[in-house]
């Protein structure tokens, strides 16, 4: 109604995070599976009895919170803040539309994923309130924090170290080869029909040497149906493809490159499970930037066309995840 008005945004992030921080105990998957470990933790070496793996920091938190309180839900409400606030952060520094890029925000999930995978989204949020230092050619500095913080709240946020190769190839270029950007997603769209079982067992042995076999169930589809997320491969593949072809190729180079990562990235993890494209999760927060940024570009193509494709995708994809399937089972929404 009205994009630049600060009082209007101040309340509806003041909002999004109320309803966060106060969601009763079964509202999202992961908000109920941690309270059982939350009680039984003692001290940092709980991991050796609890069912989940904590990393360290985490584990610190825990047991730092409960030398002042032992609610559970008081403390996983603590998360909501950093991680929104975060990403705000992160959208304002890119100077876009905020109303186009909060409604993408719940639209697309992004939101709803801090109901859910809690860990992951609070790394991703204070990670990405720093990529000025990206910008800044400050690429040490951000290896460093995305390393520590990888570490201490999840582990799979480390893949955000690949901004900074990302970073310096678009500044290497002067425009975007659209034949290649072309012939990568649809390849890795193709791979859910012919790499899967070849890819699981890869993923799987890498696993196992690396010492992280407990997300195996992830990669081997024990989790849910692989069919079901490629329903949403397809969705994002074809609306990337309609993206790449009325985009300037000359601007935005390194968001443009950022959410092509994400589709590609998300093709490959989505056709192991559906909980395997997570780990794609925090490129799809690219997409908060470059549709905005698509939209206000003077040189893109069709642009009320794509408007109106958006729409129907954010919206499209926002019935069928939390209306129809209830991803994440955040329905229903009850306060604490």
């Amino acid at each position: 109604f009205n994009s630049k008005s600060k009082i209007l945004f101040y309340i509806i992030v003041g909002y999004m995070i109320l309803i966060g921080m106060m969601r009763g105990l079964n509202v999202g998957t992961d908000h109920y599976g941690y309270m059982e470990d939350f009680y039984l933790i003692k001290s940092l070496n709980a991991n050796n009895y609890i069912r989940h793996n904590f990393e360290w920091g985490y584990l610190a938190s825990i047991v730092l919170f409960k030398e002042f309180s032992n609610d559970y839900l008081t403390f996983a409400s603590l998360a909501i803040p950093p991680t929104i606030i975060g990403l705000i952060i992160f959208i304002k520094k890119h100077k876009v539309n905020m109303a186009y890029a909060l409604c993408i925000m719940v639209t697309l999930g992004l939101y709803f994923a801090s109901f859910n995978v809690m860990r992951q989204m609070l790394a991703i949020g204070i990670i990405l309130a720093f990529i000025d230092w990206i910008y800044e050619k400050k690429y040490l500095k951000f290896a460093i924090l995305t390393t520590i913080i990888a570490i201490l709240f999840h582990k799979s946020t480390i893949i955000l170290l690949l901004l900074i190769p990302i970073h310096i190839f678009s500044n290497r270029i002067n425009q975007l080869n659209k034949k290649y950007l072309y012939l990568a997603i649809i390849l890795s769209y193709i791979m859910f029909f012919i790499g899967k079982n070849f890819i699981q067992g890869t993923f799987t042995t890498l696993l196992t040497i690396i010492g992280q076999e407990r997300y195996t169930g992830y990669i081997n589809g024990l989790t849910s149906d692989a069919e079901v997320g490629n329903v949403t491969a397809t969705i994002f593949t074809l609306y990337a493809l309609i993206w790449l072809y009325i985009i300037d190729s000359k601007r935005n180079i390194f968001t443009s490159l950022m959410f092509f990562t994400y589709i590609v990235s998300f093709n490959i993890f989505q056709m192991l499970d559906v909980a395997a494209g997570r780990i794609a999760y925090p490129f799809l927060c690219f997409s908060m930037i470059i549709i905005p940024q698509t939209i206000s570009n003077k040189n893109t193509k069709h642009k009320k066309l794509f408007v109106l494709t958006t729409i129907l995708v954010c919206l499209g994809y926002f019935i069928n995840s939390y209306y129809i399937n209830n991803s994440g089972e955040i329905n229903p929404y009850y306060w604490r």
